[in-house]
């Protein structure tokens, strides 16, 4: 995982900040999914102390080879007890605060605003009693509706899913907190992939389908995603540590939306596989939409990011990685965490 060498930051006061305060412990809530894993490995290559919130109950899949090197703290996010200790144990400087439930039934939804909402304000309350210096929580594109233009931080809030709703609802939460709590920054992310994505997502089944040379169902024509990777997102985050803002809101993505279509044409493009394509096959869902990308420049003004991968580069880096890791198609069950 690449990121901004934090040894050189003498002209950058919000990086030398990241830089201290990722010297202390840092605490990572969904640490166990697809960006959470992603993040957590790359402050562990940075050599931070990793403190980890994992659910009884979770596949550790993607830290099963780095376990040993953090401090794991076994407990649900709506878990006050369980959240707290955590806190207390761990003492952090920094939060990373990356849970995210996910599923679309009734249970699912019901689940998903009892652990978005609920762990954001168990979590701000926490962050306040243990004086953490910096809390950073993902959000997401979906607390905004479809839109043909570039959507920005002060665009007003249309969530049409219970996820968009839940994390919208958080989100107003933390930052309202912040007014009495230590610096919050909310990342708003929008499609993101790349390594150690889950299987069943668009990227993982045109390398399937091409691995196995076997048909792609796709969805109709004209589903928009801005698409951006995950080392992006990453170095995002570790540079929203250094920040000094009480409230902040950033847009994470590239600007550029692309089809799922487009997609498997870059595929092609890019690593010589051809794909054999069921257009329509795949039903619609409802975070569907004709039209969704991110105005990222104020991250860009606020925070100097500025995503490193076009499409092209960031499928083939991650095609790559497919390729290097072919035990992860199983995704394995890891074993249950073990109690800090």
């Amino acid at each position: 995982m690449s990121l901004p060498d934090l040894t050189l930051v003498d002209d950058d006061p919000l990086l030398r900040r990241a830089a201290d305060r990722l010297q202390g412990p840092v605490l990572v809530t969904g640490a166990t999914g697809f960006v959470g894993a992603n993040v957590v490995r790359a402050l562990l290559d940075r050599g931070a102390d990793v403190h980890v919130l994992v659910r009884p109950t979770s596949n550790v899949w993607r830290l099963q080879d780095v376990m040993s090197r953090l401090h794991v703290h076994v407990g649900d996010i709506t878990d006050d007890e369980r959240v707290e200790r955590a806190f207390s144990l761990s003492r952090p400087r920094v939060v990373l605060h990356l849970s995210t439930p996910r599923g679309d039934d009734h249970e699912a939804r019901r689940r998903i605003q009892d652990e978005v909402v609920l762990g954001a304000q168990t979590v701000a309350r926490l962050v306040s009693k243990y004086s953490v210096e910096r809390l950073i929580a993902s959000g997401s594109s979906l607390e905004y509706g479809p839109s043909r233009i570039p959507l920005k931080e002060d665009t007003p809030l249309a969530p049409t899913t219970a996820h968009g709703l839940a994390k919208a609802t958080a989100a107003m939460l933390l930052l309202q907190a912040a007014t009495e709590i230590s610096t919050v920054c909310v990342l708003r992310l929008f499609h993101v992939y790349g390594p150690w994505e889950s299987l069943h997502r668009l990227l993982p089944s045109i390398v399937r389908a091409a691995h196995d040379n076997t048909p792609l169902a796709l969805t109709v024509p004209g589903i928009r995603r801005d698409w951006v990777h995950v080392e992006d997102v990453v170095d995002a985050m570790v540079r929203a540590t250094g920040g000094d803002g009480r409230a902040e809101v950033f847009n994470v993505g590239t600007g550029f939306e692309y089809s799922n279509e487009d997609v498997v044409d870059c595929f092609e493009r890019t690593t010589g596989q051809r794909i054999e394509r069921l257009t329509g096959a795949f039903p619609a869902r409802v975070t569907d939409a004709a039209h969704r990308r991110a105005d990222p420049s104020r991250a860009a003004e606020i925070l100097g990011w500025v995503p490193r991968h076009d499409l092209a580069a960031g499928i083939r880096r991650t095609f790559e990685w497919w390729q290097a890791h072919p035990a992860v198609w199983s995704e394995p069950r890891g074993a249950p965490p073990v109690v800090c």
